[in-house]
């Protein structure tokens, strides 16, 4: 299977890092990958880019002076060639053939999440063990229609120190366009991938979860937020996406944004 994977970026020099740590997972025939440049130093990704080796990467320069990381996802799924779409973040190190991951794909109406990552830096003290493995988080809401969704937000490996990974997504490019891709009026970090995947199973696409990655450890200091923590830029991010719901609004900004390039 033919799979485009997109990776949003601004200022981040750890690209390099990932991209290195990737080079045998996405130096293959059937792969393209999309960098997104949305708003960062165009020398510095380019740069980022040659020294990667890699010949099947797609660079898109975006001017603007902030980061929206939707808006960035949006366009570079607008430039997809292939039908499978592979969201991910520019930190990330893929544990598993992007293949190998494809084939759990069960049909046209259901999109993949990765199943667990865990930190570069994790500390084997931080590993619990006892009676609990894993802790879930869920949302759910019901429609006046009575059609009830629940949406897993976060798994938490206890005897693993790891955790699930929402934001790592993939699926066809027919699905995302159709709900609308990604709401890129959700600003900064937190829910804007809950979010993606509330409304990917709102519309009836069911989640699969299956492969593992290592999130390359950083501090708060490097996502990107318009409040003064991630804590409470996600709660504002999920109000936005809340009142959405309530007016029935199920879809994300997909038209408008790639209509503005």
């Amino acid at each position: 299977m033919n799979v485009t994977i997109i990776i949003p970026w601004s200022n981040r020099p750890d690209l390099a890092d990932s991209l290195e740590k990737n080079y045998n997972i996405f130096n293959v025939d059937h792969i393209e990958i999309i960098i997104v440049n949305f708003g960062g130093n165009v020398e510095e990704v380019t740069t980022i880019v040659n020294a990667s080796a890699l010949k099947n990467i797609e660079l898109i320069h975006i001017e603007s002076d902030v980061f929206n990381k939707s808006k960035a996802l949006n366009i570079g799924v607008h430039h997809a060639k292939n039908d499978t779409i592979f969201i991910l973040d520019c930190d990330i190190v893929i544990n598993d053939a992007i293949s190998d991951i494809t084939a759990n794909l069960k049909d046209d109406n259901s999109f993949l999440t990765l199943d667990k990552t865990v930190e570069s830096n994790r500390s084997d003290k931080k590993i619990i063990k006892g009676e609990v493995k894993e802790l879930a988080y869920y949302i759910g809401f019901k429609g006046q229609d009575g059609n009830e969704v629940m949406v897993e937000t976060n798994r938490m490996f206890l005897s693993e120190n790891a955790r699930s990974c929402p934001a790592l997504l993939m699926m066809s490019k027919a699905n995302f366009i159709k709900i609308g891709g990604m709401n890129a009026d959700l600003v900064g970090w937190g829910w804007e991938d809950i979010d993606l995947v509330y409304r990917l199973e709102y519309h009836g696409i069911k989640r699969v979860k299956k492969g593992n990655c290592i999130h390359l450890s950083h501090s708060d200091n490097k996502r990107y937020l318009i409040k003064e923590d991630k804590a409470t830029n996600e709660d504002l991010n999920f109000k936005k996406a809340l009142a959405n719901y309530l007016i029935g609004d199920f879809l994300g900004t997909y038209e408008e944004d790639i209509e503005s390039l």
